[in-house]
């Protein structure tokens, strides 16, 4: 080894002396300050999008709030059949009278229902704008099942086949006393324009009877567009290609800012995902959850970049 030193030119040491010298501890500071602005790069895009996930997921919890309390108005609507209103104690046997016709006259209980009804969900559509299209099916004193829809934008219902299968109505669970959330699905069954929404459900039970024997009478849906989630989502600042998801346990995507994925499962795409940053909450108890995906390498890109720059201006005047 000293006899290879002692053969190189006064250049060649030089040269080699600069670079063990000077060169080399370069690098090596170049590498940790780099790593550390990548950690605290990484640190404070965490707090960032903590911060987005926590306020989109209470923003939401907000939002459902509202419509679990439209879900409920069944208890407490005082319309009478002939449109004035009347308080009493027993308000929340109200609605239950108006399905099983019980304040009719039998020659006239079917047009009276059917206009109560109607005035009904338009009462409740009116209480929020987002609300496309309101529903409410059960049985009558019979068996029989009634059904009753409205559009807010007073086209007709057309295929109730079509509706129920899109809500799942068959698989609904009718023992709940909590609102049902659906997952997207669009408004074919209905003439007019074809939107994309979500639905909302809550069942309906007579309340006369002891604890823990309330009969179900029905359940009420309304169907809540799509595009009110953009007004939350509209509020977030986005940096480097995130990719937003709010999806129930099953995977179901309510919504995101990529647009096809909406009413599509992404629950493999968010559990099987190695290579991506996720941040994940839970929106209150609804069962849904706020998802934040953010490309890695496009995260780092610029700082990267400027990484790479360094590296060149260092290196090169030693060679050039």
């Amino acid at each position: 080894m000293r006899k290879r030193w002692q053969e190189l030119g006064l250049y060649h040491k030089f040269s080699l002396t600069i670079i063990i010298v000077g060169l080399i501890p370069m690098l090596l500071l170049t590498t940790y300050i780099s790593r550390s602005m990548i950690q605290d790069y990484r640190k404070a895009l965490e707090i960032q999008y903590e911060q987005a996930t926590n306020y989109m997921a209470d923003s939401i919890e907000s939002m459902l709030e509202s419509y679990n309390g439209v879900s409920k108005m069944p208890y407490y609507y005082n319309m009478s059949s002939y449109g004035s209103t009347y308080s009493s104690y027993m308000s929340f046997d109200n609605f239950r009278k108006i399905v099983y016709g019980e304040i009719y006259s039998a020659e006239t209980m079917q047009q009276q229902r059917q206009s109560d009804m109607e005035n009904f969900l338009q009462y409740l559509g009116n209480l929020d704008s987002s609300i496309v299209c309101l529903h409410f099916i059960g049985k009558d004193l019979d068996g029989e099942t009634i059904d009753f829809h409205k559009a807010m934008d007073g086209t007709y219902f057309n295929n109730e086949i079509l509706w129920e299968q899109l809500v799942g109505y068959e698989d609904l669970e009718r023992g709940s006393n909590k609102m049902i959330l659906i997952s997207p699905h669009d408004t074919a069954y209905k003439n007019g324009i074809n939107r994309e929404v979500f639905s909302a459900a809550r069942n309906y039970f007579d309340l006369r009877g002891n604890v823990g024997n309330t009969p179900y009478v029905g359940t009420l849906f309304f169907d809540i567009d799509i595009r009110r989630f953009d007004k939350i989502f509209m509020n977030i600042n986005y940096h480097n290609d995130e990719r937003f998801y709010v999806t129930d346990a099953q995977g179901s995507c309510f919504y995101s800012n990529d647009k096809n994925r909406i009413g599509c499962n992404v629950l493999e795409e968010l559990t099987d995902n190695k290579r991506d940053f996720v941040m994940q909450k839970a929106v209150g108890d609804s069962g849904l959850t706020v998802t934040v995906v953010m490309d890695m390498n496009k995260a780092f890109a610029k700082i990267q970049h400027t990484q790479k720059i360094i590296y060149v201006i260092i290196v090169a005047p030693h060679f050039f």
